[in-house]
């Protein structure tokens, strides 16, 4: 298999972490995580993955923020990102576009919509 493409995902809660790392095992994706928003920028400049996950409602900052300071960053501003999230209503789904989302996955999530769009996202 080629070499796996790389997504970060940014989430505070441990279960979606887990339920997303077992749909994407055997893949052609390697999963990064982080729990904390912070983390996940410092982290996404560290490894440039080729894809972000990203939650909306966190501590420190909320996913929209990190989307924004994603695409102020030069080395991250080209990263596409996907909203990952239970916030569903079209303003949440505007404002996550509106953020620098290229998509929108809403949770609970179904696991052949999750690689679909990650494939999409990639090129794959």
């Amino acid at each position: 298999m080629e070499s796996h493409k790389k997504v970060l995902l940014i989430d505070d809660d441990k279960t979606i972490l887990e339920l997303v790392e077992a749909s994407l095992y055997e893949t052609e994706f390697k999963l990064f995580t982080s729990t904390d928003p912070i983390e996940g920028i410092r982290i996404a400049k560290e490894i440039l993955p080729d894809v972000i996950l990203l939650d909306v409602m966190m501590p420190k900052i909320d996913g929209y923020m990190a989307g924004k300071v994603f695409k102020r960053n030069p080395s991250t501003k080209n990263i596409p990102i996907i909203f990952f999230t239970a916030k569903k209503t079209k303003d949440d789904i505007l404002k996550a576009i509106t953020s620098g989302g290229i998509d929108y996955i809403a949770k609970p999530f179904n696991i052949s919509d999750l690689l679909a769009k990650l494939r999409k996202a990639t090129g794959v």
